[in-house]
């Protein structure tokens, strides 16, 4: 009975034996890149969550005010000085998402509720169109703060109560 189980039982005890060689270890892979930059966007913006709540489809109703929200990206530990002697002295930012299928200067906004896309504009009025720059903005030297303004508001869509939700992405240029 015993020559039966002999194998059966080695090969448990090796198999136990090699799950627990590699118990208790891993493995991280690292990667980056190293570039040159004026500054460095604060890593509590780089991802943001802004949260409308409910909001009354009178709200949306002809003539009333838009809800709207503030959004910031704060470039930290900025250095104006290049490496080739030059100097940086602008940003731009460029912010991308899904288009409003109404109106292409508008970010779609997708879920159960319909009706509403999303403006985004500077602190000046310049409007963020999906895929293409805003217009530069001087960078200061270690802090310089980018302030917008997100609005959501009607597109062409029959206005429909539901959840909505939307994601932009952005990136900085220096000049």
């Amino acid at each position: 009975m015993l020559n039966r189980w002999l194998p059966l039982i080695l090969l448990f005890t090796f198999s136990t034996y090699a799950a627990q060689e590699n118990m208790g270890k891993g493995k991280v892979t690292v990667s980056g890149e190293i570039v040159e930059s004026a500054c460095t966007i604060s890593t509590d913006d780089i991802w943001q969550e802004i949260d409308f709540g409910n909001l009354s489809l009178g709200e949306f109703a002809e003539g009333n005010t838009p809800a709207s929200m503030p959004l910031s990206i704060q470039l930290i530990n900025c250095a104006l000085d290049k490496r080739d002697g030059a100097a940086w002295s602008s940003a731009s930012i460029t912010f991308d998402g899904e288009r409003d299928k109404y109106f292409s200067d508008m970010f779609a906004m997708t879920g159960d509720g319909k009706g509403i896309g999303i403006n985004l504009t500077d602190i000046k009025g310049n409007k963020a169109i999906p895929g293409q720059s805003l217009p530069d903005v001087l960078i200061q030297e270690e802090t310089t703060y980018l302030n917008f303004n997100l609005t959501l508001e009607r597109n062409g869509d029959v206005l429909t109560p539901g959840k909505l939700s939307s994601f932009l992405r952005f990136m900085v240029s220096y000049q």
